[in-house]
């Protein structure tokens, strides 16, 4: 998932790529591509307390454990390379294939892009842990991982929804006293 992290929605992080674009003279991008970092189920990271430092799984109590995202709040630090996910302007792309572009819409059928700081928005990648093919390289993934609440800025409004929508569809049940 794409989340951005300066921006309260999409729509807002779109305008301003867009405001960006129309600054001086800046390039008009055909689509943006966001730096993939995992989010695993073990990944913990070092808290202090008064009893010193132990490690701590960032769980939130108020989030339902079927709300898989919200309630992990640890990844990598590195990036994974050459990994992106990307989002495409319709109005200049031709064909894509894998999350990029192969073809555009302009004289030359070339393509350009802008790599998103991971400040301004990152691709969140949940795993249960390294599959069998990353499993040499994953140790670059799980040391040192860091704390990241990009997306528990959402929580109330994603707790609140979701659980209307399953109440209404009847796979949650209504709590005592209605709500």
């Amino acid at each position: 998932m794409i989340i951005p992290r300066l921006h309260s929605d999409w729509r807002q992080m779109l305008g301003f790529f867009r405001e960006m674009e129309s600054v001086g003279n800046r390039i008009s991008y055909s689509w943006y591509s966001f730096k993939n970092f995992y989010f695993m189920d073990g990944m913990t990271v070092e808290r202090k307390d008064e009893n010193g430092t132990s490690p701590v799984k960032m769980h939130i109590p108020s989030i339902p454990d079927y709300m898989h995202m919200l309630g992990h709040t640890v990844r990598s630090v590195q990036s994974t390379a050459g990994l992106f996910k990307s989002i495409f302007r319709s109005d200049r792309i031709s064909t894509a294939f894998a999350h990029s572009p192969t073809r555009c819409l302009t004289h030359s059928g070339k393509c350009n892009f802008k790599i998103v700081d991971a400040g301004t928005a990152l691709m969140a990648h949940y795993r249960r842990g390294c599959q069998k093919a990353t499993k040499r390289i994953c140790d670059r993934y799980t040391k040192d991982p860091t704390e990241d609440r990009s997306l528990i800025r959402f929580a109330h409004k994603l707790v609140e929804r979701t659980q209307e929508s399953l109440k209404r569809l009847g796979w949650l049940e209504e709590e005592e006293g209605g709500t």
